[in-house]
């Protein structure tokens, strides 16, 4: 997380997760779609959804959270 904060990482740098969650997805539904197996469809769909819930849920709702955080410290070094 402290790469996408640096003025001097690449576009490439700060956004391997982003490239990698993508790759995952796509190539989890793509073996969704090449195989019948109930086994192995269940284990791609919890890969899936572990992935999509790690990148939009907790890592999201953290970033967000400490971007308010440094809002509000910003603002109460101003007084």
């Amino acid at each position: 997380t402290r790469i996408n904060e640096s003025a001097s990482a690449s576009t490439l740098a700060k956004n391997i997760p982003a490239i990698l969650s993508l790759i995952v997805v796509v190539a989890g539904f793509f073996l969704l779609a090449m195989t019948k197996e109930a086994d192995v469809r269940t284990a791609v769909v919890g890969i899936i959804t572990l992935v999509i819930g790690y990148y939009f849920g907790s890592s999201y709702t953290s970033k967000l959270k400490d971007e308010k955080n440094k809002s509000l410290t910003h603002m109460e070094g101003k007084r």
